[in-house]
């Protein structure tokens, strides 16, 4: 016998609304399945930027230390730590600054910095730093325009300079009398009221502590004083004396003879000599000069009076050498 499937669901149906009427009458109410709530997202952690990684300098000396300051942010706030690192040399730590000892080797070096958020994020970069041995500069000549002024004339003063690195030069310039005007390798010298004879000075440095130094003497008088045309040097070891750059090279301890040329000269004429290296013998327009025993510049130099009173001076630079091999 075939069951009828439509009275089965009615019964079911039936016995279905029975039990929940029975429920409702017992002040019982069905189950109620609990809502889930998904947890929450947490927001997604931004990496820190470094806006600039920059030394104080970009060339030092060998063992010499300069400082690298970074610059970094972080959008989500987060606390920032610093890690350093170099190629070569020693780097000594502080935080968002370093301190990079070069090396003894000329050469191109980085310093590294890497920069954490402490929640993953991460940014680094590199500074660049080249190490080099520093030649100072040399001045090949100082000189002026006119041999002389008149009180409160003025001239121009000029320093030639040579610098084997190629590095920017500083000028500092000082008289003993009047005025300088002007900055770097030419200036002009405003001459004081008062006749005699002036020391004006210039040092050229470059930016690793290099310098060079000379001076000169300004002649103011009424009159035209003499005119010196210049300091020849000669030897009777002519090897170990050569010209270098508006000057002379000469072996230590040999001595040489310098002669001061004047223009029109006559016996009325007064010389004075003056060095601040070396022993200087003798009187008159020629004199003996005695190298010293060490290696340095020197300067000779002679004040050459007339019978009016007129003073001019002139100098002549010597570079004293130990080697005799630099002679041959």
């Amino acid at each position: 016998m075939i069951p009828d499937l439509d009275a089965t669901r009615v019964r079911t149906v039936a016995v279905a609304v029975m039990v929940a009427a029975g429920l409702l009458a017992g002040g019982c109410t069905p189950p109620i399945e609990p809502e889930v709530i998904p947890p929450a997202l947490a927001p997604p952690n931004h990496a820190p930027v470094i806006s600039s990684l920059e030394a104080d300098r970009g060339t030092i000396l060998p063992f010499d230390i300069c400082q690298i300051t970074c610059i970094a942010w972080d959008k989500d706030g987060d606390e920032l730590s610093y890690q350093w690192s170099a190629s070569e040399g020693y780097v000594y730590e502080e935080g968002d600054t370093a301190y990079w000892e070069a090396p003894n080797t000329e050469g191109i070096y980085h310093v590294q910095v890497a920069v954490s958020d402490g929640s993953g994020g991460k940014a680094g970069d590199s500074a660049t730093i080249t190490v080099r041995e520093n030649r100072p500069p040399m001045i090949t000549s100082l000189s002026t325009d006119e041999h002389w002024v008149e009180p409160g004339g003025s001239c121009f003063i000029k320093c030639v300079v040579s610098d084997e690195d190629g590095d920017e030069l500083s000028y500092q310039w000082w008289a003993e009398g009047g005025e300088i005007y002007g900055a770097g390798a030419v200036v002009a010298w405003i001459a004081p009221q008062l006749e005699g004879l002036y020391t004006i000075s210039v040092v050229v440095a470059d930016p690793f502590g290099g310098e060079c130094s000379r001076s000169l003497f300004g002649s103011v008088a009424l009159s035209e004083p003499p005119n010196i045309l210049g300091l020849i040097a000669s030897s009777d070891e002519p090897k170990f004396l050569k010209e270098f750059r508006g000057g002379y090279r000469i072996l230590q301890g040999k001595d040489c003879r310098i002669e001061c040329v004047v223009a029109g000269a006559d016996d009325g004429l007064g010389y004075r000599w003056v060095a601040d290296h070396g022993v200087i013998s003798g009187t008159g327009p020629t004199v003996t000069w005695e190298a010293p025993t060490s290696r340095c510049e020197a300067t000779v130099a002679v004040i050459v009076s007339d019978s009016a009173g007129n003073v001019v001076s002139k100098d002549v630079v010597f570079q004293v050498e130990t080697c005799a091999c630099g002679f041959n």
